[in-house]
């Protein structure tokens, strides 16, 4: 199952910078959101909610 509208899963303080981005489906884009450490550079993760 896939909600039109998700809001930012990650919030408060946390020290990581998020954006939403979309992944491409068979019949429609799959909303998602890239999740980076604020600082360091270390390895991302790609968070895709609800799917």
């Amino acid at each position: 199952m896939c909600h039109e509208q998700c809001q930012y899963p990650v919030r408060g303080g946390s020290g990581i910078h998020e954006e939403r981005v979309e992944t491409p489906g068979a019949d429609r884009a799959i909303p998602g959101f890239f999740a980076r450490p604020e600082g360091d550079p270390v390895p991302s993760v790609l968070l895709i909610p609800d799917i």
